[in-house]
């Protein structure tokens, strides 16, 4: 349960980073 836990977290950071990098790039 813990591994899922990190892995999730782990998703939504890179979720939020890719989302970060990509408005950067159109702004």
């Amino acid at each position: 349960m813990e591994l899922f836990a990190f892995v999730a977290q782990h998703r939504i950071a890179i979720e939020l980073f890719g989302t970060l990098g990509f408005a950067n790039k159109v702004s």
